[in-house]
């Protein structure tokens, strides 16, 4: 699916962000007091707008483009990726007054880089801004986490979903019904990035029964259950599983967490043929998916479907 939408209505300021509440306020009074902390912790689920809002601070701190580096630290998670950031902290900013580094899935930092981290941001530079962001802080050493101030930030209510909606069919001159409009929030799990999305796919759909059966064989969620069914039968062909992965829209590492929560209904099951299936996609799905994406998921799914469990 396309993400035109999302990228083209980004918020870029505090003012224009919608939701957190909270977290905007601390952070627009720290600017305004000069008294911003040098390390943020930004965690929340996927698609609330962690490093929108990290990019967004940025710019409050007149970071300038050249000074601004943001890492996927899922594909860089080791000592050097760190120590390269140690080694360029402490360089004076290019074209601004600040330097500002932004690094995104941070919780998939191997232990040793972590602590290398904390080095950093123990006694940072004036100039030198560090911003964490994380679906799973918990997953971050204590003593990292202890070094940052913390910027919780929780999914989109139903109300700022449609407000955000609302705002882009204006712009874009596009209607959709309360029934769209009520299923595309359903499956967008309180994120604004989702509802984008699926609001650009329908934008491209004519009809209101061709849009709801779109958004409902794109949801996530439902994905999710489909392939964890699968997995549960020993009867599903390979074919079934790939052709599902095949429709699968969703991230890699965000489908493997809702597999692993179906599997763990399925596993409270009575049926012990049932709960066994769903131990083996549990245990299976269990590490998370950074290395190699789609393969470790087409990896798991052969695993789990092939495991013998003596029936």
């Amino acid at each position: 699916m396309s993400h035109e939408f999302y990228r083209k209505y980004r918020p870029n300021s505090l003012k224009d962000f919608v939701g957190q509440a909270a977290a905007v306020s601390m952070l627009s009074q720290h600017i305004e007091d000069g008294s911003l902390p040098h390390a943020l912790l930004l965690s929340g689920p996927t698609g609330c707008g962690k490093t929108t809002l990290a990019r967004i601070v940025a710019g409050s701190l007149k970071c300038h483009e050249n000074d601004l580096t943001e890492i996927n630290v899922a594909d860089a998670r080791g000592i050097d990726t760190i120590r390269d950031i140690g080694e360029r902290v402490h360089f004076r900013p290019m074209s601004g007054p600040t330097r500002v580094w932004v690094l995104d899935e941070c919780h998939t930092l191997l232990a040793q880089s972590q602590q290398a981290l904390l080095k950093v941001i123990e006694e940072p530079p004036e100039h030198a801004y560090l911003m964490l962001a994380t679906t799973e802080p918990a997953r971050l050493i204590k003593t990292l986490r202890g070094r940052c101030t913390p910027i919780r930030m929780k999914p989109l209510s139903d109300s700022e979903l449609a407000s955000v909606m609302k705002r882009v069919c204006k712009e874009e001159g596009l209607g959709i019904s309360k029934d769209v409009a009520q299923r595309i929030i359903k499956c967008s799990g309180g994120s604004a990035r989702e509802a984008l999305v699926y609001l650009e796919g329908v934008s491209k759909i004519d009809t209101d029964k061709e849009r709801l059966a779109w958004v409902e064989s794109s949801d996530p969620q439902r994905q999710a259950i489909e392939l964890c069914r699968a997995l549960c039968n020993s009867r599903t062909s390979w074919k079934e599983i790939t052709d599902i992965i095949g429709k699968i829209s969703d991230e890699p590492e965000g489908l493997r967490h809702m597999v692993l929560g179906y599997a763990g209904k399925v596993l409270q099951s009575t049926d012990l043929r049932k709960a066994g299936r769903a131990f083996i996609v549990a245990n299976e799905f269990k590490d998370p998916f950074y290395n190699r994406g789609k393969t470790d998921l087409l990896r798991a799914c052969f695993s789990a479907l092939h495991a013998d469990i003596g029936e």
